[in-house]
């Protein structure tokens, strides 16, 4: 026997009471001889046997009204072992239901996850009188509020219905936390059945599965597996240059994957822009073997480097069994002009004329076509000498190169750096007049400078001479080039082939020696700047509190006011709305985020390449130029790698609003909007429904998107606009894994394998599921027990009833049989 609430077994001790109050009361009266004794002696003798009898039944009574009551409050049962066949009482059914996109698979008309609900259905219908049940959607689910067990087959049926396929993955470790905790929480019930229904792909039986079936009571694993699986889906689908322009066409690339019985099928692809199909295909797709498909399109608007227009882009296939995953999407930035800011040795004096040409013309080449001929560009290229930036050229630049210069002034310096905080990309590198002992000296600052990383002042390796032999030169280390900054739509050969074809022949050396000493003194520095905008924020948090500021208290707001913009500048004339946000962030987390990174070497082991965040932006050095006199890069097909490094930190300063699978996501909001109405358009949704704007931060506050589950295109907006009623919706595109859609199953052998539980289950598609399994009886017989209990209260108030007739039928008889009364 076991007891729910077994501390209330010490109140046991309470059931010596009537005992102990029995044994007391025989002593309560002395004996005193006196004479009228002996003429009730003889009628006392008569009735002593029936007088201590009816006093024994008493104490016996209340002996047992306190045991009842204590083991009531304590609630006894009993367990059954874990094959025992149900014994009928009531149970806490845990209904867990893998509602991933695998399931929204049909083979005729009811989809897998249907089949699954009408399963469970029945197994609630069969459920005894008084069982609660637990409905528990394996992925999230919009607008699922549910929390706790229904007391009602109608309810669970309800929420039943309230589930349908999202686009995620599903895992059987989540599944068996997800029953844990709702066993723990969800019911008072002691008899608990954990039933999964899942298609049981291969994916989803990772972890470790067996310490998380080993605890839960009776599992059953009901499999939903289609006879013959086959299906063709989009892997992928994303623009070539993350930007498209008006003056020349967009690339699009895609990636579509076909797996069933027969070797290869033939499919229509189309592209979508703005809801309407602008290009279609017919392609031919292998079993197990991705295939590419290409499309081009001209968009004739686009808008400005602070206002770009976002448009939506899709790519269809051909429907089939499982459908939501025969389309991905992506949201494509289209701009007219990008201002990009080049700083060289000769700037606007630069002569081609004269073979003049700075050392950031490479650069302008990777991003633009130096041939007037070609028409407008979608780079508009500011030329200038790093004495002559402005903050004005920098105000609309998205990007800014420095290459082969000597370095700007101190207060051109700072304003880069301010450039680079508000979310500014910096590209910084070698060549020409590149003097690395002069930038250290002017730009490290022990890390408040505009460098990266310390240089070490040393230029390694020699330029070759004229009609010399070729000095040894240094070579691109393929294995240290995994960032995703560097990756080409290639093979992973032919990228490494890229990689390692320039030759180099004059680098800056990079002190990483120096770079071990940088967390420490970052960290006084992070932690001081953190410490100085609290002290100012609590300050004006104060004076803002009062109802009238003297002069010298509004003196004093003033002067903090500018004291508060200049810790964090705020002059750009565009930002990326969805850049982190580290008001949030410790100074050690600060100090992580920003300690320089090695992003490749030199096959001597010398960095190539270093960057470090500052701020919302990065700064990226590369250790030589791309101008072909200290490398070969311009002149042989490693320039692709340089092109995409410089289109990639082109597109860092554009919000990227193509994302993948995620449990929430905040859209930052102006603190003076966070009273305005915002509203969420759904995929599929022609309406909006309404989201608030929360605190996110100090004084910070955003739009919170949860479980954006449901692939396809959410719209965010403002609603009650005044002084912008044009303000266009914030669009984001959602896409789930393409993993999901391989659908590999795993067997019953294998999984049971898996999970060694005398607890688990498989429930196959001809099996019945049962309430079968351990099961805890008798946890109702604290009812008994209470009823009991109040039975002999009434049998005692009616001996007591008895005796106080009796005793008053006898007058004196009372206090001399109360001698031995209890």
């Amino acid at each position: 026997m076991s007891f729910l609430q077994i501390s209330f077994l010490t109140a046991m001790a309470a059931a010596a009471g009537p005992a102990v109050i029995h044994l007391l009361n025989r002593r309560r009266y002395r004996t005193k001889q006196w004479a009228a004794m002996n003429f009730l002696r003889e009628a006392l003798r008569r009735n002593r046997k029936a007088i201590e009898m009816r006093d024994l039944i008493l104490l016996l009574l209340r002996t047992l009204i306190v045991i009842f009551l204590v083991l009531a409050m304590a609630r006894p049962y009993w367990t059954t072992g874990a094959n025992s066949v149900y014994s009928g009482e009531p149970v806490h059914a845990v209904l867990v239901i893998d509602n991933s996109l695998s399931m929204g698979y049909s083979e005729l008309d009811p989809s897998l996850l249907d089949q699954a609900k009408q399963k469970a259905r029945e197994f609630i219908k069969d459920l005894p009188a008084g069982s609660d049940v637990s409905i528990v959607p394996l992925c999230d689910v919009k607008k699922w509020y549910t929390r706790g067990a229904f007391a009602t087959r109608e309810d669970a049926s309800e929420a039943l219905d309230r589930i349908d396929v999202v686009d995620r993955s599903a895992s059987l470790l989540v599944a068996a936390e997800k029953a844990a905790a709702e066993c723990e929480d969800g019911s008072d019930i002691k008899t608990k059945r954990v039933i999964i229904f899942s298609d049981m792909q291969e994916a989803s039986a990772t972890g470790s599965l067996d310490d998380a079936f080993k605890d839960l009571p009776s599992v059953q694993l009901v499999a939903i597996q289609p006879a013959e699986p086959e299906n063709t889906w989009v892997t992928d689908f994303f623009l070539r240059d993350g930007i498209a322009d008006t003056e020349s066409s967009a690339v699009f690339h895609g990636a579509i994957q076909y797996r069933g019985p027969q070797p290869a099928i033939r499919i229509q692809a189309s592209l979508y822009i703005n809801d309407v199909a602008v290009e279609e295909q017919f392609i031919d797709v292998s079993r197990e073997q991705p295939s590419q498909v290409v499309f081009t399109h001209r968009f004739v608007s686009g808008g400005t480097s602070d206002q770009p227009v976002f448009n939506r882009a899709e790519l269809k296939i051909t429907a089939d069994r499982l459908q939501d995953d025969d389309v991905r999407c992506c949201v494509v930035p289209v701009l007219t002009r990008i201002p990009v800011m080049f700083a060289d040795q000769w700037g606007s004096q630069e002569d081609p004329d004269r073979s003049r040409y700075g050392e950031s013309f490479p650069f302008r080449a990777l991003l633009t076509s130096v041939d007037e001929e070609d028409g407008p560009q979608l780079v508009d290229p500011i030329h200038r000498t790093p004495d002559t930036i402005t903050r004005e050229d920098l105000q609309d630049a998205r990007m800014a190169v420095i290459a082969g210069s000597a370095p700007p002034p101190d207060a051109i310096q700072d304003l880069l750096r301010e450039y680079v905080e508000q979310g500014g990309q910096l590209l910084i590198a070698g060549g020409a007049e590149f003097d690395p002992a002069a930038w250290n000296a002017s730009a490290w600052r022990d890390g408040e400078g505009l460098l990266p990383a310390p240089l070490s002042g040393n230029l390694l390796g020699d330029l070759p001479e004229p009609g010399a032999p070729e000095p040894n030169a240094f070579r691109l280390d393929p294995n240290t080039f995994d960032d995703p900054l560097y990756k080409l739509e290639l093979s992973e050969e032919e990228q490494r082939d890229i990689i390692s074809t320039p030759s180099f022949y004059l680098v800056t050396e990079v002190d990483e020696d120096a770079i071990d000493g940088f967390a420490e003194a970052e960290l006084d520095r992070v932690s001081a700047l953190a410490e100085k905008t609290k002290l100012i924020e609590e300050r004006l948090g104060q004076l803002g509190q009062q109802q009238t500021l003297s002069d010298e208290d509004k003196a004093e707001q003033a002067r903090l006011l500018l004291e508060s913009q200049s810790l964090q500048a705020n002059w750009l004339n565009w930002e990326n709305p969805l850049a982190r946000d580290f008001s949030s962030y410790t100074p050690e987390q600060l100090v992580a985020l920003n300690t320089p990174r090695v992003l490749g070497r030199f096959d001597n082991g010398k960095p190539f390449a270093v960057q470090r965040q500052i701020g919302k932006g990065h700064v990226y050095m590369m250790a030589s130029g791309v101008f072909p006199v200290w490398n070969t890069v311009a002149v042989d097909s490693g320039v692709l790698i340089f092109s995409r490094v410089v289109r990639q930190l082109l597109l860092r300063s554009l919000p990227d609003r193509t994302m993948g699978p995620l449990a929430s996501m905040v859209l930052p909001v102006p603190a003076r909007q966070r009273g305005d109405s915002f509203e969420v358009v759904y995929p599929g949704e022609n309406t909006g429904t309404p989201i608030g704007v929360e605190g996110v931060g100090t004084y910070r506050y955003g739009v919170v998107l949860r479980s954006p589950t449901y692939r396809g295109f959410y719209e965010i907006i403002r609603t009650a606009v005044e002084e912008q009623d044009d303000e266009p919706p914030f669009l984001l595109a959602f896409n789930g894994p393409a993993a999901e859609s391989r659908l590999v199953y795993v067997s019953q052998e294998d999984l049971m394998g898996r999970i060694n539980s005398e607890n688990t289950r498989w429930v196959g598609a001809n099996d019945t599921i049962t309430l079968s399994g351990q099961s805890y009886v008798g946890t109702d017989s604290w009812r008994w027990l209470w009823i009991l209990m109040m039975l002999m209260m009434a049998m005692e108030m009616w001996l007591l009833r008895q005796r106080k007739k009796v005793a008053s039928g006898t007058g004196a008889s009372t206090a001399l049989s109360a001698e031995g009364g209890a």
